[in-house]
């Protein structure tokens, strides 16, 4: 069977597209960014009006502090494409390094030409003999063709995970403008744990991968030893052994990393914002009191000392 390069295509398709709408999502981010700092400093102005002398200080601290995690975020916007893609490439250089296969020689295309070049081995060693094993042919045309479906689905998995990786980056800015705010930080957390979460589950993936390739060499090696004649004499044999290697391989491939990349970003995740939570716990504190004190200020300086009779 000739081998595949739609699956390439998309991938490089998708990524160039990525990288050509990532100035308009930044531009749009960086408008957003601007909007809500608008917004939180007319919020800030308005709620210091409400009060005077240490209100109007701390109005005027709060406004100038919210351009500091504003700044940060739009640094971060600006760069989260460069950053993101290294943490990437970063992650598929530790899986290389790891599993010894080079990233550019593993696509998606690849897994599934593998796949058939295995699967076409046996279906191949098919002759107008088997018309009189109708039985034997219709299993092996079933065999063959779920195994075939296998692979594809482990290709489709390899390319998921690559488009994810793009995406996750490509929309950064968008998701990042709500990180420059207490109560909307949790965006920001999210993003980087899923970026990390990504790269994690690309290293697994490339280690799965290269066991995987590795591992079907040495089947489609003792099919091609085999040749037409061997294959042909249990074909319905070495259709149900290719069928259940390509069951291994499809699992090998989206199981483990896709564990590997929830782990890592549902405990990243959660331990950023549980951060979070304990500051914005402490800032709620920390106005409550606050605003007693005011109040109770306001109360004392009402009361008036009753003159003696």
């Amino acid at each position: 069977m000739p081998p595949d390069t739609i699956l390439d295509d998309i991938l490089g398709n998708f990524t160039n597209a990525a990288a050509g709408y990532f100035p308009q999502l930044l531009t749009i981010g960086v408008g957003l960014l601007g909007g809500l700092i608008v917004l939180q400093i007319a919020a800030t102005f308005a709620l210091g009006q409400r009060g005077s002398g240490s209100h109007a200080h701390g109005t005027f601290f709060g406004i100038i502090q919210s351009f500091a995690p504003a700044f940060i975020a739009l640094v971060v916007m600006d760069h989260c494409w460069d950053w993101g893609n290294d943490i990437i490439n970063g992650g598929k250089d530790i899986g290389a390094a790891i599993s010894g296969a080079s990233p550019d020689s593993i696509t998606p295309s690849g897994i599934y030409s593998q796949g058939l070049h295995m699967i076409g081995d046996i279906y191949t060693a098919r002759s107008w003999g088997m018309w009189f094993h109708p039985i034997d042919d219709i299993a092996l045309l079933l065999l063959t063709g779920v195994a075939i479906v296998m692979w594809l689905l482990a290709a489709l998995y390899y390319l998921l995970v690559l488009l994810e990786a793009a995406y996750v980056v490509v929309q950064g800015p968008i998701t990042l403008c709500w990180g420059a705010f207490e109560h909307s930080r949790a965006s920001m957390h999210s993003w980087v744990a899923h970026l990390i979460g990504v790269a994690v589950k690309i290293v697994a993936l490339l280690l799965m991968v290269s066991i995987v390739m590795s591992t079907s060499n040495d089947w489609i090696a003792n099919l091609d030893g085999l040749g037409p004649d061997g294959i042909n004499a249990y074909r319905v044999y070495y259709a149900t052994v290719a069928l259940a290697e390509s069951i291994v391989a499809l699992l090998a491939i989206t199981t483990f990393p896709s564990i590997a990349g929830h782990l890592v970003r549902t405990n990243l995740s959660s331990a950023m914002n549980s951060g979070l939570a304990e500051g914005t716990t402490t800032t709620v504190q920390r106005e409550l009191r606050n605003a007693g004190q005011s109040a109770g200020s306001k109360v004392v300086g009402t009361i008036v000392p009753r003159k003696a009779a």
